[in-house]
């Protein structure tokens, strides 16, 4: 999250990142600095992901914490070593639900078109659910090493978070609705090679848990639902004398779909992205 998108080897962050954190910005109060070869920063901030539809408006008083602690120690000439631990604390909103009324839902199960009787199946009424502000917070570790060869310099680098009811974006916790928590983890490994001045190598794993306890019944038995995300991406890339041409695929394994037999399995959504970026 704290790279600049101008240095970002890769087309987007991680999904777990995107998940977490859908906006790199966020309105508030930051505060950094350095001492040695310790920085740190910290924020108040809205907690609110800002979007391109007009000023960001934070839906409760509460504010939100992050801050981060990180070192770089240069072990010898060609290689470095920096590293960091980050934090965010804060309260969500959950807007909460309408009461409803009981109802008759039909499911066209064999398609046919036409109503069948064992099709209508009877949907109990609950009763509204007020809203409330909830706890979420996250923790981070990072680490990476850079060694310059006469090839170029490589770079290898790692991130792991916990984090519980912190994702805003791809299937997003409230826990007022769903009456606990949801914990996510995300972890994320890369590999870059600079190729001379002029062209560029990286593999990037990721891994993206968004709710680790979530359980659902399938004939009569409760299983635990597995939706976790897995993307590989091998990227390349030409440095130009102002901007760079890369490309990537996304190998996305996710268990979003559903077999003939209601089984999660994964869904095809493969991607390919090929960036021009210049420098004005």
């Amino acid at each position: 999250l704290g790279e600049s998108q101008r240095d970002r080897v890769f087309m987007e962050r991680s999904i777990g990142s995107l998940a977490l954190f859908p906006s790199e910005a966020d309105i508030g109060l930051k505060v950094w600095g350095a001492y040695r070869f310790v920085s740190y920063a910290a924020a108040v901030v809205n907690g609110q992901p800002l979007s391109g539809s007009g000023f960001a408006r934070d839906p409760n008083a509460a504010k939100d914490v992050v801050a981060r602690v990180g070192a770089r120690a240069p072990i010898r000439d060609d290689l470095r070593l920096d590293g960091g631990l980050s934090v965010y604390t804060g309260r969500g909103f959950s807007p909460g639900r309408d009461a409803t009324k009981d109802s008759i839902v039909w499911i066209d199960e064999n398609n046919s078109g036409t109503a069948e009787p064992y099709e209508f199946i009877g949907v109990t009424g609950s009763a509204a659910i007020p809203s409330r502000n909830f706890d979420r917070w996250a923790l981070g570790l990072d680490l990476a090493a850079a060694l310059d060869t006469r090839l170029g310099q490589t770079r290898l680098s790692g991130e792991v978070v916990v984090a519980s009811n912190m994702d805003r974006n791809l299937l997003v916790s409230d826990p007022v609705l769903i009456s606990r928590d949801a914990r996510q983890l995300l972890l994320t490994l890369s590999l870059v090679q600079q190729i001379t001045d002029y062209g560029l190598i990286g593999f990037r794993a990721a891994y993206y848990d968004p709710d680790s306890d979530l359980i659902e019944q399938r004939a009569g038995v409760f299983h635990l639902r597995d939706q976790t995300f897995w993307v590989l991406s091998p990227t390349v890339g030409l440095t130009l004398p102002h901007g760079r041409l890369v490309a990537q695929y996304d190998f996305i394994r996710d268990f979003l779909g559903r077999d003939e037999r209601g089984v999660p399995t994964d869904v095809r959504n493969d991607q390919l992205t090929i960036r021009l970026q210049v420098d004005l």
